[in-house]
């Protein structure tokens, strides 16, 4: 098979793959009249523009997607309006804190060699993402094979990543404080 259209029946197509491939994948589907189900990461107008994109055909071609499956950046500006909306003569602040990324952690997980996994990102100044994957090295576990595994998995292409090694997950995870985003209200006195 060399094209998911050569299946004799579909229920759901499940697309998980980079997110500058996402869109051209999900338009080629909804217009084969197939549903998705898509979990690529976007923000601000890119999120808005695919969002759109999306919901036109599957209107369009009457078929039904849900976007942005298992993570959705757009919470974020609607939660710091709310904020803002409670404290009108406040000014908010938002700053992003290491956040670990599930789908990325499972994959990595999935490596041969690899006990446990912790993939974090953190944004860079042009915008994107750095990803740095964590594994502590199942027993045996060749730290050279899991990182080329890990960096040749489709999943990891959109972003740089860095595999590192590390002695014990948990308390990795601990240190770090996975948080994600912290808001702070100030008074504008």
């Amino acid at each position: 098979m060399s094209h998911v259209s050569e299946l004799e029946a579909i229920d759901v197509v499940l697309l998980c793959v980079p997110s500058a491939a996402a869109s051209g994948i999900a338009c080629e589907l909804l217009q084969s009249h197939m549903p998705l189900v898509e979990c690529a990461s976007f923000d601000g107008d890119a999120l808005r523009a695919h969002h759109g994109e999306i919901a036109h055909l599957a209107l369009r071609h009457r078929v039904g997607a849900v976007v942005g499956a298992g993570w959705d950046p757009g919470v974020l500006p609607q939660l710091q309006q709310l904020f803002e909306l409670l404290i009108p003569k406040e000014q908010s602040q938002v700053a992003r804190h290491v956040g670990a990324s599930l789908h990325h952690t499972a994959a990595a997980e999935g490596v041969a060699g690899v006990r446990r996994a912790l993939c974090s990102e953190l944004p860079t100044p042009g915008g994107g993402k750095q990803r740095y994957v964590y594994v502590e090295l199942a027993h045996g576990g060749d730290l050279e094979r899991v990182r080329q595994q890990i960096e040749g998995d489709p999943l990891f292409a959109d972003d740089p990543t860095h595999v590192l090694p590390v002695n014990d997950v948990a308390a990795l995870k601990k240190q770090l404080q996975i948080q994600g985003v912290f808001m702070l209200a100030l008074r504008s006195d």
